[in-house]
């Protein structure tokens, strides 16, 4: 079978699920479930997640599906951020792993208190563990036995499930991923059109042209035939934020902004996010404020994210915002590079050596008038992007043009 035949039958099948009264949080309005997977190696596969509800509901209430990254799991603490935000929110573990604690998913590296055995009340006949991330190593594999086609369809099984709870309003049900979850996002919005929006977290499209080490994976034959999350774009006709560090280790931000480009087209709620320092890892993904002002703008109500026409012409730099009364444009900002970008394995942010970009962002204030920003572009600057800081209700957050070199 082809992965669309494979998605589009975990599309059209009610949702099979027991909750796990053992592993329940002990804090939160937060239950563990598992629900029925795609088959593996001819058997059957259980996904373990972590959903909750708002301690106060009103009515139905939107959602989330949240997808964790490399080396994560199914986080009840990120359910947690969300419920208090008054959204329901299921997250799960896309690599066959079930916690061995209560309260396992409580923070980002805890993984000593997960396994990838079906242990205790877990353990049923004729059921084995979903494949574990094998960095997309495919060769001889079947298409059903592949990580990531089990991976894109636990999070259908996961929108599946919220859609049939009471409590939650189905027109309203969004999805975040944090790298290697924003990678799967990034391909199951093709698939899956029941969101409502998107944000794919650090990760994205275009990774076989990315300068950073994910483009070892994207870019071998297999991999760009089957899973290169562009060749769907077409189909995303929702929103999305696509939020990612301007330096990343791990990926880099030509994908992020083509695309941005490519799914701007579809709807104009799309927005980017360019951060500088903000470094890697769940716990940074989770401070960022800009995932929930996007949310409720969608679904809530919320006032908008600025947009930015970039109506520059030659060195002259010319953006034009449009924003929200109760959003006050704090400040404007050229990001640039005097050299082609590019990624070597480096020491950098006092880490170990990995693979980062070679060189700093220069930077070039703006100024504003009004909603205007305005400034000259260094004779050389050879890659920038503009950056605009807003604040809304206290909080500061930040939107950016994408990514070009001339």
């Amino acid at each position: 079978m082809s992965i669309e035949a494979i998605l589009n039958k975990a599309l059209s099948q009610k949702p099979q699920y027991k909750y796990v009264p053992e592993f329940h949080p002990t804090h939160g309005n937060i239950r563990a479930l598992t629900l029925e997977g795609e088959p593996f190696d001819e058997k059957n596969t259980k996904i373990f997640a972590y959903y909750g509800v708002p301690e106060q509901i009103e009515g139905k209430v939107p959602a989330m599906v949240l997808i964790h990254g490399g080396g994560g799991h199914a986080f009840h603490c990120w359910v947690k951020q969300w419920n208090d935000r008054g959204y329901a929110a299921i997250a799960i573990d896309t690599t066959g792993f079930l916690p061995k604690t209560v309260n396992a998913g409580a923070h980002e590296g805890d993984g000593e208190n997960w396994e990838h055995e079906l242990n205790g009340v877990f353990y049923e006949e004729g059921y084995v563990c979903a494949p574990n991330n094998d960095g997309m190593k495919l060769s001889g594999k079947r298409i059903e036995d592949h990580w990531m086609l089990h991976a894109v369809s636990a999070a259908i099984r996961a929108n599946s499930f919220l859609r049939e709870q009471p409590e939650i309003d189905s027109q309203k049900i969004g999805v975040a991923g944090v790298s290697w979850g924003a990678v799967i996002t990034s391909i199951l919005i093709g698939y899956d059109t029941r969101f409502r929006f998107a944000v794919p977290i650090y990760g994205s499209g275009y990774l076989s042209e990315a300068l950073s080490d994910i483009m070892q994976v994207f870019k071998t034959p297999e991999v760009k035939k089957l899973w290169l999350a562009e060749t769907r774009f077409d189909e995303v006709k929702i929103p999305v934020l696509w939020l990612a560090w301007n330096d990343d280790c791990c990926f880099s931000i030509p994908s992020n902004s083509k695309s941005y480009q490519h799914t701007r087209g579809n709807h104009e709620k799309t927005r980017l996010s360019l951060v500088n320092l903000l470094m890697h890892g769940h716990n940074p993904a989770w401070q960022r404020e800009e995932p929930f002002y996007f949310a409720d703008w969608v679904v809530n109500n919320g006032s908008m994210m600025p947009d930015v026409t970039d109506q520059s012409a030659g060195d002259r730099i010319l953006l034009q915002i449009t924003a929200d009364e109760d959003v006050r444009i704090e400040s404007a900002t050229l990001y640039y590079i005097c050299e082609p970008m590019r990624y070597e394995v480096i020491e950098k942010y006092e880490t170990t050596q990995r693979t980062f970009m070679v060189g700093q962002w220069n930077t070039l204030p703006l100024t504003l008038d009004g909603n205007t920003a305005k400034g000259v572009l260094p004779q050389d600057a050879v890659g920038y992007y503009h950056e605009i800081v807003f604040v809304c209700n206290g909080k500061r957050m930040v939107v950016t043009t994408g990514y070009k070199e001339d």
